[in-house]
């Protein structure tokens, strides 16, 4: 018979890494939001690495999820949720 809480490793470890990521890429994004932009509304995508190594490492559902986040955590960090420079960023 099954113990509580046993079994439970692999989803805890994989949501700390999901949430790791999240937090990683929404600081480098408002890292990457100070830079200064050749042209408005344009940005390097640096944060997008994490987003990519979340798709390499968990698949595609869980990118979409840590872009969603990171972008959503960005924009609410730095006043932009309702801008055009959001949805961009939603679309990586």
């Amino acid at each position: 018979m099954r113990q509580a809480g046993e079994g439970t490793e692999g989803l805890e470890g994989r949501i700390g890494a999901e949430v790791l990521m999240v937090v990683l890429a929404t600081g480098i994004g408002l890292i990457e939001n100070m830079l200064p932009r050749p042209l408005p509304f344009i940005k390097p995508g640096i944060a997008n690495i994490v987003t990519v190594a979340a798709v390499a490492k968990f698949g595609t559902f869980t990118g979409l999820r840590v872009n969603l986040l990171r972008a959503t955590g960005a924009a609410l960090f730095t006043g932009t949720l309702a801008t055009p420079s959001y949805l961009l960023s939603l679309c990586g």
